[in-house]
């Protein structure tokens, strides 16, 4: 089955349970995926057919677009909220897209929660057909690389492979429908992206915390969110230790995964020590 397809299909399952949230709102898998409707709808009004959409948005919003892009096979690149100026047009360039969403307007004296309603533009692009590795309508997304060591380069990822992966990750996560993922990685920020995908396959929750959340007010966050899943890089978890050190409970959480490289030994046994093998 398709990715897209088979988030849709858990997603039904349980459409009144919370799906993505933060500090500030929250919504369930109705409301996300109605709005990824509402958004596709918008892009085929627009869009030049198989060019990708530059996504550069809160993670709900983005979140919401992924699924867009997914539901109507338009490639999609995430990039960061703070890309300078000049970086920005080399990555629309060198993409070629199309479109470019963007946050929610905030309509001031509205109570509760936003609608899920990304900002969409038109980007201008060359009038000839986007070329890529394969056939445009089998990649899924384009990841930059951070261009620390020069101009960054896209990794195109198709959607077969991103399937794959999504699969093989979840073998080994195994997350639950009654999980809580917690992370402060950016969706451009490919297992940052993932965490959707994992969360939406399992029908579990997903919560975006801020730096500040995930540091000094970590404690809290666990507490208040009831968080069970920690996906994080490993200097995250060196921190970790840090706030363990200083009386840092688990509270639910039965899982922490590192991306990027394998969390260091003596973290490991650190954070087992105090909080025990947590893989329950």
């Amino acid at each position: 089955m398709d990715l897209y397809d088979s988030l849709l299909v858990a997603s039904q399952a349980n459409p009144d349970k919370v799906f993505l949230s933060n500090a500030t709102e929250s919504h369930t898998y109705r409301e996300v995926f109605e709005a990824a409707q509402e958004l596709a709808d918008r892009m085929r009004e627009v869009a030049t057919p198989d060019r990708p959409c530059m996504i550069q948005a809160d993670s709900i919003s983005a979140g919401v677009a992924v699924l867009a892009c997914l539901s109507i096979r338009k490639p999609f690149v995430p990039i960061s909220g703070s890309t300078p100026e000049a970086r920005f047009h080399y990555l629309c360039e060198d993409s070629g897209s199309d479109l470019l969403v963007r946050d929610r307007v905030v309509e001031r004296g509205l109570p509760g929660n936003r609608a899920v309603r990304p900002s969409l533009e038109s980007i201008e692009c060359a009038s000839e057909p986007w070329t890529t590795v394969g056939d445009p309508a089998d990649v899924a997304c384009l990841i930059y690389t951070s261009g620390s060591t020069g101009m960054p380069k896209a990794v195109v990822c198709s959607r077969k492979s991103v399937t794959f992966a999504v699969q093989a990750i979840d073998e080994a996560l195994q997350y639950r429908p009654s999980d809580v993922v917690v992370t402060a990685l950016p969706i451009f920020f490919d297992f940052g992206l993932y965490q959707v995908f994992l969360a939406a396959r399992n029908g579990a929750s997903l919560y975006f915390a801020t730096e500040l959340e995930s540091s000094m007010g970590l404690s809290d966050l666990l507490e208040r969110t009831g968080a069970t899943i920690l996906p994080m890089v490993p200097p995250a978890a060196e921190k970790l230790v840090r706030l363990i050190k200083r009386g840092l409970r688990s509270h639910r959480v039965r899982q922490i995964s590192t991306t990027g490289a394998a969390m260091n030994a003596e973290t490991r046994l650190a954070i087992e020590r105090s909080w025990g093998a947590l893989r329950r």
